[in-house]
């Protein structure tokens, strides 16, 4: 498993999500700016609930396999085909593609301002490389913007596959199976003391996750809050309260502050009791003012029983009970009074019967039964019997009617009014004395006692009194008129208040037992003592916010203290040690050092020294055999191309020993090297090529060209595109060299395309036709020069190599005729070409088409011409220089 692979590892499954994060952006973006690191540090500190609200919308994004170019641990064979569709690239026609050889080498070529890096920005961007370079849209269009997209054809173990990528889309690990190399790619680096060093691929993520923690540590530090031991000058230390300020940690509950912290009125009158209660015992004898309290306390409780006896003497069941004895009186009135229609109706005088009547008849019966006729029953009928009324003597008509009158009286009708008429009466007298207990002169002094504890508790009693004699008033004129009243509700007292005059009962029974053990030995002291804890409390209450404030800085200092544990580098430098270590194998050693002789720095036996600090561990690089004692920098013996090299080498030594055998992209690969390691490179990515697809973007052309001939000597398959500028737009592609590494049969081809594009002109437009067959005699004239160098000298000298094959001059010759040629055919292009100042007149027009052609297949004649004569030439003169053969005798 590679470095990177082991990292990515390591990542996902041993680190938390933050860091995880962290080391996603390390690897993957090109810089790693002050707001990822703001949004680092705001993760951390979310673990510990540091963050405001705003700052908890940013989630940790882990790092996965897909997160970086060639971070597979288990790779596909994976062939990139074409990109395709591209949208808003650059200023690239939307819908623009790019194809790729579907294997051997493909290389792409650009020059400046070409659009091939906007193309090479799509691909690292998608394959997650290093260099992940932002990709802007056209800045100078009207249209729309939105984020770069395109569409990649790959081949996926055979199969072909089509993948929708856009710039904010998820990592795809199809695309970052592909390896890409460029300027951030580099694998040799120059640490702080200015030694190069080796270090795996993607394994600089351990020194900069360090330096990243220890920026962060600072920052928590910073804002980590700073506190001092509490000290209040009205707090004693040796109080109560002044332990507990002296005891406040990050454990301090809010409960513990706002129970130590909290002062109720009942703490104030609590003190000022107290207080008094020493002044008055210091000064006089509590013993009277004991027993008035007590004497008051039994007084409460009997307004309160009294209280208690009143709501229930008029409770709503006694209401009821009255409104039911009513009906019942009513009910039996209305019989009587039926019965007496039914029976009375006849007698001479109205009323019989009635109420009144009833009343006179119960006093004839009294006085009769009592007084005038004791021995006899009432009425008495017998001879000389008279009226108890008006003493006259019964005649047999009246005796009759005294009868029926008893009949009348006696019946059960009129018996049941009585007994209901009696029973109403009976309730009369509780409710006398109900009303005569509800009376609150009866309480007076104990309603100002109370007034004194509790206004609105005498307020409530007083309304309840009133509301007492009230409602028993209103009952009893209902017993005494026989008519019934509405009965009012009763305000009676809440149990609150009930409860509160036994609590105060309780309470001044407590303020008696106090004022009994102020008489006892010791008991001042010890109100002394409790009055100095209450006030060293009731200091402590007008500093609540401050003690409040001062624990929350505690316990927030406590959480950065956890945040800065976490930012420990030790399991990180172990872990890089480790992995960088493990990296490096012998194996991949070997495959180092073969690179590096391949790349041509042979001059240099270099070996790796494992070296490096805190999350640094680095393989320094040295020299094998040196004989030099004292310290030296071997950054000071390798130039800096020698050092690209290196790196380039450690690249490609990974994925030799890896198995990995997916496309790899370069992306001017050679920059800033001379034309020694220029052609090594070549010639090494020509021979990777035969073992995967190689991607190559360059804007140089030398390096196109030595490519070319490597790939030509080696028999590889070798692709090429062009990018280029068309009407002032970037990013058009075509297939081949450019002009100026094309052959000259090429050149021929595409000037016989161009001729052919531009006689239509002559004429419909004479002035665009003009112009670009000048255009076109530019481009002849630069054929002749490349003419010379590729066919009449045969390649022995090429502008783009610094080599020079003699060996080709076996087929060089110039004739006269050669020299007339090219002369005549350099004079007439030179004076057509765009650019040449001419002595022609200003209405001067180009070469008709015919004429043209014959230029142009001047130069396609003698060009054949001229490669059948080096042919024989180079035959003949191979003769020249072979052994001679020996030659029998006979």
């Amino acid at each position: 498993m590679s470095a990177l692979s082991q990292i990515l590892a390591w990542a996902r499954t041993e680190l938390p999500a933050w860091q995880s994060d962290a080391v996603r952006r390390i690897l993957c973006k090109e810089t790693f700016t002050d707001d990822d690191e703001f949004e680092i540090f705001t993760m951390l500190k979310q673990l510990e609930g540091l963050c405001d609200e705003a700052d908890k919308r940013i989630v940790p994004i882990p790092i996965d396999v897909a997160s970086i170019s060639g971070g597979a641990i288990e790779s596909e064979h994976i062939t990139l085909k074409a990109i395709q569709d591209l949208e808003n690239v650059n200023a690239i026609p939307n819908g623009a593609t790019m194809p790729f050889a579907h294997e051997g080498l493909t290389v792409i070529y650009g020059e400046n301002g070409s659009g091939k890096s906007g193309y090479a920005r799509v691909l690292k961007r998608a394959c997650r490389a290093r260099d992940n370079e932002r990709i802007y849209y056209n800045v100078f269009s009207d249209t729309p913007k939105s984020n770069a997209s395109a569409r990649f054809k790959v081949g996926v173990n055979g199969v072909d596959k089509v993948i929708d990528w856009s710039d904010t889309a998820q990592n795809n690990k199809i695309l970052t199976d592909i390896c890409v190399f460029d300027d951030k790619c580099a694998l040799v680096i120059l640490d702080e003391n200015n030694e190069m060093a080796y270090i795996p691929y993607g394994a600089h993520v351990f020194s900069d996750l360090v330096l990243l923690m220890k920026r962060i540590r600072v920052k928590l530090e910073a804002e980590r809050p700073k506190t001092s031991k509490l000290a209040f000058s009205d707090i004693p230390p040796g109080s109560k309260t002044g332990i507990f300020v002296a005891q406040l940690s990050a454990k301090t509950s809010d409960f513990s502050i706002q129970s130590e912290t909290v002062w109720t009125k009942e703490n104030e009158l609590r003190l000022t009791k107290l207080k008094k209660m020493i002044s008055d015992t210091e000064q006089i004898d509590p013993t009277p003012k004991i027993k008035r309290i007590r004497n008051m306390a039994t007084r409460i409780k009997s307004l309160h029983q009294q209280i208690i006896g009143v709501q229930s003497e008029l409770s709503l069941s006694e209401e009821e009970k009255l409104q039911k004895m009513f009906s019942c009186v009513q009910v039996a009135e209305a019989a009587v009074r039926q019965v007496s229609r039914e029976s009375m109706d006849c007698e001479p005088l109205p009323g019989v019967g009635d109420d009144i009547w009833r009343i006179l008849y119960e006093a004839a019966r009294n006085y009769s039964l009592t007084v005038a006729y004791q021995d006899s029953d009432f009425p008495f009928t017998g001879d000389e019997s008279r009226c108890v009324l008006c003493m006259q003597p019964l005649d047999v008509t009246a005796r009759l009617r005294m009868i029926k009158f008893k009949a009348f009286m006696e019946d059960s009708t009129a018996q049941s009014l009585k007994v209901a008429q009696k029973t109403i009466k009976t309730y009369r007298e509780p409710l006398i004395n109900t009303m005569a207990r509800a009376n609150e002169n009866l309480f007076l002094d104990v309603i100002e006692e109370l007034r004194l504890r509790s206004e609105d508790l005498v307020v409530n009693i007083q309304s309840f009194f009133k509301a007492a004699q009230k409602k028993c008033s209103i009952m009893i004129g209902i017993i005494d008129l026989n008519k019934m009243e509405p009965i009012p509700a009763l305000n009676l007292i809440d149990i609150n208040d009930l409860q509160e005059m036994q609590d105060i009962t309780e309470e001044m029974e407590k303020e008696a037992l106090i004022l009994e053990m102020t008489l006892a030995p010791g008991t001042l002291e010890g109100m002394k003592l409790e009055v100095f804890e209450m006030e060293a409390r009731k200091a402590l209450n007008a500093h609540g916010f401050e003690i409040a404030d001062y624990v929350g800085k505690i316990r927030k200092s406590k959480l950065y203290e956890r945040c800065i544990e976490l930012t420990d580098t030790t399991k990180i430098t172990v872990r890089g040690k480790t992995i960088i270590s493990g990296a490096l194998t012998p194996l991949l050693m070997s495959a180092m050092d073969e690179e590096i002789k391949l790349m041509g720095i042979r001059h240099l036996p270099l070996i790796l020294n494992v070296s490096g600090t805190s999350g640094e561990t680095q393989h320094q690089i040295g020299l094998k055999n040196c004989k030099i004692k004292e310290k030296f920098k071997v950054s000071d013996i390798l130039s800096e191309g020698e050092q690209r090299v290196v790196a380039l080498a450690s690249f490609l030594a990974e994925l030799a020993i890896s198995e990995n055998k997916c496309a790899i992209v370069f992306d001017d690969p050679v920059s800033s090297l001379d034309h020694r390691y220029r052609e090594k490179i070549a010639e090494r990515l020509v021979s990777e090529s035969d073992k995967r697809q190689v991607i190559i973007f360059t804007h140089d052309l030398s390096f196109l060209m030595l490519v070319d001939a490597k790939a030509a000597a080696s028999n590889a398959m070798l692709s090429t595109y062009t990018v280029k500028r068309n009407n002032s737009t970037p990013g058009h592609i075509t297939d081949g060299l450019p002009w100026r590494g094309k052959k000259v049969n090429d050149r021929i081809d595409e000037m016989k395309a161009m001729l052919k594009t531009a006689e239509p002109l002559v004429d419909i437009d004479e002035e665009k036709y003009n112009r670009e067959i000048a255009m076109l005699y530019g481009l002849l004239r630069e054929t002749w020069e490349a003419f010379v160098e590729e066919v009449l000298f045969d390649g022995v000298v090429c502008r783009h190599t610094g080599e020079i094959h003699t060996q080709q001059l076996r087929s060089v010759s110039v004739t006269d005729d050669d020299y007339i040629n090219i002369y005549n055919a350099m004079k007439k292009v030179s004076g057509l070409l765009v650019g040449h100042d001419k002595s022609k007149a200003l209405d001067f027009n180009m070469p008709f088409p015919a004429e043209v052609k014959e230029d142009i297949d001047c130069i396609d004649k003698i060009l054949k011409q001229i490669k059948n004569r080096n042919e024989k030439l180079a035959k003949e003169r191979k003769k020249l220089v072979a052994p001679k053969e020996s030659v029998e005798k006979g």
